[in-house]
């Protein structure tokens, strides 16, 4: 079993009266999933996309053709 994020069991705590609750810790997991936005309205972040340059992909090899 994994343990929740600070940030999910810090929304649970606002959200609900009783925590740890069946609910609360529902409410909690799903945050820390990404699966809905915290009350400061933030998802988790999956991956980090940036931007480069042609000249940073010169070099590589693609895997798949590009169609």
């Amino acid at each position: 079993m994994t343990k929740l994020c600070p940030r999910g069991k810090r929304a649970a705590k606002a959200k609900f009266a009783v925590y740890p609750s069946a609910y609360a810790n529902a409410y909690a997991s799903k945050i820390c999933a990404g699966k809905i936005k915290d009350p400061s309205g933030k998802k988790k972040k999956t991956g980090v996309l940036r931007k480069c340059k042609v000249e940073d992909l010169q070099g590589l090899e693609l895997v798949a053709p590009l169609v």
